[in-house]
């Protein structure tokens, strides 16, 4: 989470996905049958089993508090296993239960188009209160001074507890502007068939991306392939 500044406005974001099931199968099968999981399960297997997401919130939020809330997030998508609507659903019923006097305004948008539209809202003085982005959204935001410094501390967690590679990642000129929920992760994926018939090292990933646009150049001059 990070507080904005803008115009005498405070919003606060929490960074990234608080959980993303997304099993690979290298075959049919080997495929994973998501619809015999239960939320239990998924929350034992991601180590959040003893997480208490509305009891952490309670620490600095009373819940007796009244207001109005806006969130945007990227939730479930139509194309998502139903055991991530049923998390996300247990979520809101949860806060709804605890913070009865706060109205919530969700708004769910598709991961392509959050950036973007919060980038627009910005500039128009009209972004949410709390939005969740992409791990690299804090530092983004935080150097235009949109954000206003958040530490684990101010939403009831402990700093000890994170990753320092992740509160690295949400941190700008000393300043945290995020509370990592998880880090993205990458990796260079290549056709080693195509790699051979170009005549390149099927062994080894290019090692810099100046090295991607060499083998890409010679892939499309040797095989046609852009």
């Amino acid at each position: 989470m990070t507080r904005f500044n803008k115009a005498a406005n405070v919003m606060t974001f929490s960074v990234s996905a608080a959980l993303a099931v997304a099993p690979l199968a290298a075959t049919a099968q080997d495929a994973i049958d998501l619809s015999k999981w239960s939320p239990e399960y998924v929350k034992s297997i991601a180590g959040t089993a003893t997480f208490d997401t509305v009891g952490s919130c309670a620490k600095v939020v009373p819940t007796d508090t009244t207001g109005k809330v806006s969130y945007w997030y990227t939730g479930p998508q139509d194309s998502d296993p139903e055991i991530v609507r049923t998390i996300d659903g247990q979520f809101w019923e949860a806060f709804k239960a605890a913070y009865p006097n706060i109205t919530t305004d969700v708004q769910n948008i598709p991961y392509n188009d959050l950036l973007d539209k919060f980038r627009t809202a910005l500039l128009g003085n009209a972004g949410p209160m709390v939005v969740r982005l992409q791990i690299l959204g804090g530092v983004e935001f935080g150097a235009k001074g949109y954000l206003q410094p958040l530490k684990p501390e101010d939403v009831g967690y402990a700093t000890k507890d994170f990753w320092p590679g992740a509160l690295k990642s949400v941190t700008y000129d000393g300043n945290g502007y995020g509370i990592p929920t998880n880090n993205e992760t990458m990796a260079f994926i290549y056709n080693a068939k195509i790699f051979k018939d170009a005549g390149l090292d099927t062994e080894t990933a290019p090692p810099t991306w100046d090295d991607v646009v060499k083998y890409s150049k010679i892939i499309k001059d040797k095989l046609g392939i852009a």
